[in-house]
């Protein structure tokens, strides 16, 4: 009988010593964070009527899985998009998307096209939308005057403070909105084909230097664009941010004389001020002690 009951313990050891199946890995891998589509559409595609007209674009972003999206829009005439367009998709995901281009005059016949480009996610840079083609005729004839020369002209529409920023070394301390309108009678140059020129300008009148300038597109006559403007942290002179405050700011179209706008064009080219306070979060400049007076006693 003990002979017998250790032939079993020994049996259940031996089984108990085999290694179980190995089981395989049915996990399913996250899938990689990528952009698997995308697709533009302008409304109206036709146009015929009273111009300028503005024409919207919309469309959709497809992801993957979880992405950390980048991308602008690209158009045929070249024109730099500077807005700064992303979004996260914490799952795969269709995300709505949309703009604006606001162009034509009287007379005008014009067939275009935007694109959306992806930037990131890395593996899908470059990746591109089909062209949404759109084409339109202006009512009217062109404008013309008598022993005059057409000639665009840029003035500043709208300027307004968007947002403050971090008071530290490169960072955005002020960021403004500007709004640039071609008003004259002919096309206005792009800062690509002026050899990537800044054509709008926010800076400050008090401290030479003390601003930013940003590109624009080509603009139709009677077209707009809206740029953001970020003015960085005064790294030659912290202290002048908290002690010369409140600082009046300007915006200034084609600040560097750079578009043939005749005389009348170049007298309307500044919107402004405001007057910005200090930054936030900028620490006060010590104050400097005070001699002691003769005769004072000294402090305890």
């Amino acid at each position: 009988m003990r002979l017998k009951t250790s032939l079993l313990a020994l049996a259940a050891l031996a089984a108990a010593s085999v290694p179980a199946a190995a089981q395989p890995n049915v996990a399913a891998a996250a899938p990689a964070a990528r952009v698997i589509g995308a697709k533009l559409e302008a409304q109206p595609r036709t146009y015929k009527g009273p111009c300028p007209v503005t024409i919207k674009f919309v469309g959709s972003i497809e992801t993957a899985g979880p992405s950390a999206v980048k991308y602008v829009f690209d158009r045929n005439d070249g024109g730099i998009d500077t807005i700064d367009r992303h979004f996260t998709a914490a799952a795969p995901f269709h995300q709505p998307v949309e703009t604006t281009w606001t162009l034509g005059a009287a007379g005008m016949h014009y067939a275009g096209w935007e694109q959306i480009r992806i930037e990131l996610p890395t593996a899908s840079a470059g990746f591109k939308s089909n062209k949404a083609d759109f084409e339109i005729t202006c009512d009217g004839a062109p404008a013309t005057h008598p022993g005059t020369e057409k000639k665009p002209d840029l003035v500043v529409t709208e300027f307004g403070m968007k947002k403050w920023g971090a008071c530290k070394a490169g960072s955005a301390v002020y960021t403004f909105q500007v709004t640039v309108k071609n008003v004259g009678t002919a096309p206005s140059p792009s800062s690509a084909s002026l050899g990537n020129k800044a054509l709008v300008q926010a800076m400050a009148s008090d401290y030479p230097g003390w601003g930013n300038g940003v590109f624009l597109n080509a603009l139709a006559p009677g077209a707009s664009q809206t740029v953001d403007i970020p003015v960085y942290y005064l790294q030659a002179d912290p202290a002048f941010m908290v002690t010369h405050a409140p600082h009046p700011f300007n915006a200034i179209a084609d600040p560097l004389g750079l578009v043939n706008e005749g005389a009348a064009g170049e007298g309307n080219n500044t919107k402004g001020p405001i007057n910005m306070g200090a930054p936030e979060g900028c620490p006060k400049p010590p104050q400097p002690t005070k001699p002691a007076q003769p005769g004072a006693a000294p402090p305890r």
